[in-house]
């Protein structure tokens, strides 16, 4: 088997999952706390579209697009993020603080991805306070 998998590669989920790198590499080391069996949700049952050298292009202007938008909007944000984390790491955090209009960051120790494996109550407890002074904002 060939360790590169195209976008366009129909067999792209068997290869993965017959290699078992879902559940060990990519799920299971995504969150600090144990996951076990049916905790992990199957990350193929949705097809996403996956942005490479500004390939597959609808996918790059959507991204584009999204990315100005988030930059010139006024719109209140919360970025939830831990150390080290996943996707959205320190370059991330930075970018996102220097960048992004209105954005409240909030720093949730230590974590990977799946933040809201390790801090469900943290982040209920603080999303559901904000949601509130969004609220009395605008009424």
């Amino acid at each position: 088997m060939s360790n590169h998998i195209s976008i366009d590669d129909r067999d792209a989920d068997k290869k993965i999952i017959g290699d078992d790198v879902t559940d060990e590499l990519c799920e299971r080391k995504k969150t600090l706390r144990k996951m076990r069996g049916s905790a992990i949700l199957d990350p193929f049952s949705v097809h996403i579209g996956v942005l490479v050298d500004g390939k597959p292009p609808d996918v790059h202007k959507i991204v584009t697009d999204y990315n100005k938008w988030l930059q010139e909007t006024e719109l209140p944000k919360l970025l939830f993020y831990a150390n080290p984390g996943g996707l959205t790491n320190e370059v991330v955090v930075n970018w996102s603080k220097a960048n992004l209009k209105n954005l409240e960051n909030i720093d949730l120790g230590q974590g990977i991805h799946y933040l809201q494996e390790d801090h469900p109550k943290a982040i209920g407890k603080t999303l559901a306070s904000w949601i509130g002074q969004q609220k009395s904002k605008f009424q």
